[in-house]
């Protein structure tokens, strides 16, 4: 259930209310329980990713797990003992990436092919965006068109001994980070750009995009955003842990990381941590529509759970001439069930709240009018959904 509150006065202290409600006042982000899966598998899983309505998890010994929905899983192999570290998903096609310079491909997660990288240095990541794979790994950048010829590509401003950790692509770009704080950025594949130095220079280990921003994260909780990849902005987690996988769902980010850790986020900016079934250090996470698959060490941990939606935030509130209240409530989906609550004493404890009614929510922001608001001096305001 997801709540958020308001309060209606009237006389002086009208205006305090109206400006803070006005603010965007609202609750964080509701607690969300990941559901834990068996392991099917003892071997450590390193990455997953999502296409063709399909989650797929790579990770040692050539470990292959597929899943429609990241409950029931099938395990395979791409026909090698070789560590997979990273896989991506673009134009058809699954490329997982790893150890000595490895580098699968399939167009079905089921059956793989191994492709020439021309390196055998370790790649770690690969991504997908405007018809090019770009994989990064130890003083290794490749591109393809279609992730069977690759060309190895050196930025100058990767530096002769930086690891890249991460991938994605987003708003016309790839960005790529790794140790030392190294961001990069291209939009071709070939030409790419250092993004400005942070001064603790942290160990990134993913980077993710989604809201119009890049989300990157690693070391000591290290969470940074960034609206074009160079530039970039530190964000609390609440956790020192390493943070080492991120993924952007349909309502928002995941992060996951060290022993378990679990952290959710809106807007990439406040983040809130969900209770998590497993202290097992969780290395990567993809999402497919509103769920959120993480996998990680020790037998092979998967975890799922709906990408929680973004926070009910009552606003806009105004006195009708009518002598009704009115205020709008945004984050609610079309069709969306909410119930409306009110309360007059403020002071009672334990709270009383009254149903006032309930309505299905016609679009965002939904509108909310309490007939019954009268002169009533102060009325406070909750409304939630299940």
């Amino acid at each position: 259930m997801k709540r958020c509150c308001c309060i209606q006065g009237r006389g002086s202290g009208w205006v305090a209310v109206l400006a803070a409600l006005l603010s965007g006042v609202s609750v964080g982000l509701a607690q969300t329980t990941w559901t834990w899966v068996p392991p099917i598998t003892t071997n450590q899983l390193n990455a997953v990713t999502s296409g063709q309505d399909l989650f797929v998890a790579v990770g040692e010994a050539g470990t292959v797990l597929t899943s429609p929905d990241g409950q029931s899983w099938t395990e395979g192999s791409v026909g090698t003992n070789t560590w997979l570290l990273g896989v991506g998903y673009g134009s058809g096609t699954f490329v997982s990436v790893g150890y000595g310079g490895a580098l699968y491909t399939s167009t079905n997660a089921y059956v793989w092919t191994e492709q020439r990288s021309g390196t055998t240095n370790w790649l770690l990541d690969v991504a997908y965006g405007n018809s090019l794979f770009v994989a990064v790994g130890d003083r290794a950048v490749l591109t393809s068109p279609d992730a069977v010829a690759w060309t190895p590509r050196m930025p100058p401003a990767m530096g002769l001994n930086a690891q890249l950790e991460g991938v994605t692509y987003g708003d016309g770009r790839f960005v790529a980070v790794g140790t030392g704080g190294v961001f990069l950025t291209s939009t071709n594949g070939t030409d790419w750009s250092s993004g400005v130095a942070l001064p603790t220079q942290p160990w990134l280990w993913d980077v993710a995009f989604g809201a119009n921003q890049f989300v990157a994260v690693g070391e000591a909780g290290t969470i940074l955003t960034s609206t074009n990849g160079l530039a970039w902005v530190p964000r609390n987690s609440g956790t020192n842990l390493i943070l080492s996988g991120i993924t952007y769902g349909t309502n928002g980010f995941v992060a996951v990381g060290e022993g378990g850790t679990v952290l959710t986020s809106s807007n990439g900016r406040s983040w809130t941590s969900p209770e998590s079934t497993t202290s097992l250090w969780l290395l990567g996470a993809a999402a497919k529509g509103e769920t959120v698959v993480a996998v990680g060490t020790s037998g092979a941990t998967v975890a799922a759970l709906p990408v929680e939606v973004p926070s009910l935030a009552i606003f806009a509130p105004q006195m009708l001439s009518t002598g009704e209240f009115q205020c709008q409530v945004r984050g609610a989906r079309p069709g969306q069930p909410l119930t409306f609550w009110a309360r007059d004493d403020l002071a009672a404890l334990p709270p009383h709240w009254t149903a006032v009614t309930n309505q299905i929510a016609g679009g965002d922001p939904a509108v909310f009018v309490d007939p019954g608001a009268g002169d009533r001096r102060v009325r406070s305001y909750q409304v939630s959904t299940p």
